[in-house]
């Protein structure tokens, strides 16, 4: 992967979650430094966060018209992709809060919009 801008890590399972502007989610396993597999997506990508109480992944993309990728650990070497959120062309910048059970997104000024937050209920 190439572009490598975001990591996470899964602390029980030994996986490391390396995000790549070029589109990948490359998951390595911590201990031994082995590559295990790539995951597509979005382009851009900004944050990445590791929710260990719901077993998800959370990538900000902010390229083509921005998004957010949600995967689910299913298991040490299994992943699935929950969905793609829409948010805004260059909204990268995020931030999970278990606490709240909220992932925030901040979007930048475009033409006549104003930057704002989305904030999205995690599930």
């Amino acid at each position: 992967a190439k572009g490598n801008t975001s990591i996470g890590m899964d602390e029980l399972t030994h996986r490391l979650f390396v995000a790549a502007r070029s589109g990948q989610l490359v998951i390595f396993n911590s201990e031994t430094g082995k590559d295990l597999q790539a995951l597509p997506i979005g382009q851009g990508v900004d944050d990445l966060a590791f929710d260990p109480v719901r077993k998800r992944i959370y990538v900000s993309c902010g390229g083509n018209g921005g998004e957010v990728d949600v995967y689910k650990e299913i298991d040490a070497d299994h992943y699935e992709l929950l969905g793609k959120v829409p948010t805004a062309p260059g909204a990268s910048t995020a931030r999970l809060s278990t606490e709240l059970n909220r992932y925030f997104v901040l979007t930048p000024a475009l033409g006549n919009k104003p930057a704002a937050v989305l904030i999205f209920e995690v599930q």
